[in-house]
């Protein structure tokens, strides 16, 4: 591919960095446009996106929108790859980064030659992507179109027809575990070679053969399928469905499955195409058990705790926070935690503070807060910087210190 010529968009905040990058993106063919804040590199793409072909994203842009959120904000409307180049070699920023486009991740320090590759490295990669995009098209259209001919060949099916025409051969190669059985009683007609892989049983085992318990066993559930012939009978269209099978050694996993009746020789069978969803299923059930369990642990804990943001806006609070400052949820999370310090003269003083631990890790102090009805208790703070919703975030651990007799364990972050 001919780098030359291409436009790229250098988004950087730092007006010297920029003008020196410029100049060197300048000199090996690049045009080069220049953004100082994300609002403004949206507002770029967004009145031409043709005109750029790669943007080059730092992620502090100053007090507007950081670079993340700028290449959140474009990608979710063009298709332009997309490469940050930050001084950050945290590897949270850079799993961050990650969620949002795989085009690279620059370090400032790097050279030039390295900046100078990972950009061609994008640009390669981008067309390889747009080849796979153009691919899949052109394979689903021609699903599109084997459907089509199969609905026309159902009448007229059999083992010789099918294996001569293209349906046969999307039957054969279709990467969908694909199956037709007798409505009546689950007895296998023809499988293919994905439903071998996935369950274990190879054609020759499978037809001839029942699914139901008492033989293959593959349905768990056999008043499920019979559920599913009247319905197809009835309805006389496709259904889409999650079930759980089991495999040939006993393992059952979740299918994502497509199901339809057909004619065979004038008898009612059903085609079926199912896919292996086991794993996403499981980790869909683990994230949300995890979500489950910090939320239970955040919820009863020992100790008041704040959520908030770099703004000292309050994000959230757990119970013994709420009574803590005699505050409702929802009256807490409309409160700014300057509001809860009766000392604070300069509200920049928490902001910086806030800022020091984002930077340098966890910090413990003493302070004063103010409840909702004014009255004011000697507080101990654990502080430690945390990633809320995706974005960067305090956690605070709040104990009461007014009575200086008070057995209450406090954990301390450290």
């Amino acid at each position: 591919m001919n780098m030359n010529y291409k436009t790229i968009l250098l988004v950087e905040d730092e007006t010297l960095i920029a003008l020196a990058e410029t100049r060197k993106l300048e000199q090996i063919g690049y045009k080069v446009i220049h953004s100082l804040t994300g609002e403004a590199a949206i507002d770029i793409v967004n009145a031409n996106p043709a005109a750029v072909d790669l943007i080059l994203m730092d992620i502090n842009l100053g007090p507007g929108i950081d670079g993340t959120m700028a290449a959140r904000d474009i990608h979710r409307i063009h298709d332009i790859p997309i490469v940050f180049l930050s001084s950050h070699t945290d590897p949270e920023i850079v799993k961050k980064t990650e969620e949002i486009t795989n085009y690279g991740y620059i370090v400032k320090s790097s050279t030039f030659t390295v900046i100078d590759a990972s950009i061609k490295m994008a640009f390669k990669l981008f067309g390889a992507m747009k080849q796979i995009d153009l691919d899949s098209m052109e394979i689903e259209s021609t699903n599109q179109e084997l459907q089509r001919s199969f609905t026309k060949l159902q009448i007229a099916y059999d083992d010789l027809a099918l294996r001569e025409s293209m349906q046969e051969k999307f039957f054969r190669m279709s990467p969908d575990a694909i199956c037709i059985t007798r409505a009546s009683d689950g007895v296998y007609k023809d499988v293919n070679q994905s439903f071998s892989r996935l369950f274990g049983f190879t054609r020759e085992e499978a037809l001839g053969r029942s699914c139901f318990s008492g033989d293959l066993g593959i349905w768990i559930h056999q008043e499920e399928r019979e559920k599913l012939a009247r319905k197809l009978r009835d309805d006389g269209g496709g259904i889409s469905f999650e079930m759980d099978f089991r495999r040939k050694d006993g393992e059952v996993i979740m299918t994502s499955t497509i199901a339809d009746l057909i004619s065979i020789y004038g008898e009612d069978c059903v085609i079926s195409s199912m896919r292996d969803i086991t794993a996403s299923k499981r980790r869909e059930n683990e994230l949300r058990e995890s979500e489950e369990r910090y939320r239970r642990l955040f919820e009863e804990a020992g100790a008041g705790i704040l959520i908030y943001d770099t703004d000292l806006r309050i994000l959230d609070a757990n119970r013994n926070a709420l009574q803590l400052f005699d505050y409702s949820k929802e009256e807490i999370l409309s409160v700014s935690l300057n509001q809860l310090d009766p000392d604070l003269s300069d509200p920049n003083i928490l902001k910086e503070r806030g800022e020091g631990i984002l930077e340098d890790g966890p910090f413990t102090f003493t302070a004063k807060r103010r409840r909702k009805d004014g009255t004011v208790l000697p507080v101990e703070v654990n502080a430690l910087s945390i990633v809320w919703q995706g974005k960067p975030a305090i956690m605070a651990v709040v104990h009461d210190i007014s009575d200086p007799s008070s057995t209450v364990w406090r954990p301390r972050i450290t």
